[in-house]
């Protein structure tokens, strides 16, 4: 039986004591436990809202229903030619890191003939042809 707190510094002194003895019967594990727990809810939440987000159609970073971007290639390390659609017409921007320039403006969904030629055949068409070459050495 304990013997009656005469003052209430007493009575802190005994409280800290009896929290000190219950946080150390609680192991480290534990309180990684709760941590490592605590952590998935948090990511699971960032997760949950970004795919509640998508699915209710809200628009992105850059999205814009003026604004549409057609096609883009890289033709250097930090430079690309890029074609944007903006109302009936397309846009061919060249694109540096420190420069945007205007190349050409021409009617939407126009491409240009140079521009098809390549790719006329498609992929097998040009797989053929290399073939060929690789036969007649």
């Amino acid at each position: 039986m304990r013997a009656p707190i005469r003052s209430v510094a007493a009575a802190a002194t005994l409280f800290a004591g009896e929290a000190a003895a219950q946080s150390a019967a609680q192991s480290p594990a534990s309180g990684l436990g709760q941590t490592l727990f605590a952590l998935v809810v948090v990511i699971g939440t960032v997760f949950a809202l970004a795919w509640l987000a998508r699915r209710t159609g809200l628009p992105g970073r850059g999205a814009s229903a003026l604004l549409h971007t057609v096609a883009s290639h890289s033709v250097g390390a930090r430079e690309r030619v890029v074609i944007v659609e903006i109302g009936d017409s397309w846009l061919v921007l060249g694109v540096t890191a420190h420069n945007v320039a205007l190349l050409q403006t021409q009617p939407k969904g126009q491409v240009p003939e140079a521009a098809q030629a390549p790719l006329a055949g498609g992929f097998a068409a040009l797989l053929k042809q290399a073939k060929g070459r690789h036969d007649k050495r």
